[in-house]
Parts: C-alpha cells; structure tokens; sequence
C-alpha cells in the first residue's frame, strides 16, 4: 500500500499487477485519491520495487566502478550503490551524500521513492527511455 501524500504527478505505481503513472491528483482524502482518470483506494495501489531492471528502463547504466549504476544529468553523475555495497545492513539501493563532514546514505526501496529524491536533488523528472 502506498500513502497518498508520497506521490508526485509522474510516479510510477502498482496498480493491478502492472504500472500506471500518476495524472492529475484530483482529489486527495484519508481514504481515497484520484488517480488518472479512475478513482481508486489508496490501500489498491502498490510501490514498484525498485530493481536493476527498473533503473536501465529509467536511463540508469552500470559504467560506473563496480557495485554502482548511474546516470548523468547535465553533467553530473547521479549514482547509486547497489545492496550489500556499504554492507550487510544495506538491504536496497542505495544514494550516497555528504552531511556536516560525514558520509551518509538514503536506502531507495521503490520506484517513486527514486522518483522523488531524483527530481528534489537535479531539478528533473525521472521517466522510462524510449527502447527501454
């Protein structure tokens, strides 16, 4: 299940054993939200996990050293470490940051979680490739 106000319009979700991206959020209650053009109950729509085979649909490619995928906006790299990298605990993907002079990381477990940061972080929207 998927809390409503986790979503952006252009999420990918769940919905009946395939994805669906999230239109116009028309209405938003503690129970229900509008979502494309069919009404739905927020308890029938799922996060997508998020997998290798979900970052190369996005544009992600694994020319990075060993253990990374990444992808290059404007110019800069967007790079995440795959499971197990930082170490046992490390159960998702995850992106790595600097804070007050301390590495730190946020693990990603679904699509739109990525979705998000990625579009908080660059500024841009994180969609499907064409031939992907």
């Amino acid at each position: 299940m998927i809390k409503p106000e986790e979503l952006r319009i252009g999420n990918y979700v769940c919905i009946n054993n395939g994805y669906s991206t999230v239109g116009d959020l028309l209405e938003l209650t503690q129970k229900n939200f509008e979502i494309l053009i069919v009404n739905n109950s927020y308890d029938r729509i799922y996060p997508i996990e998020l997998t290798e085979e979900w970052l190369l649909k996005l544009g992600f490619n694994k020319d990075y050293k060993t253990g990374y995928i990444g992808i290059d906006v404007s110019n800069n790299d967007f790079v995440l470490t795959f499971p197990s990298i930082l170490g046992k605990f490390q159960k998702s993907f995850a992106y790595e940051f600097k804070s007050g002079g301390w590495a730190k990381f946020k693990e990603l477990e679904d699509v739109h979680s990525l979705q998000n940061l990625f579009f908080a972080l660059t500024g841009s929207e994180l969609t499907i490739k064409e031939g992907k």
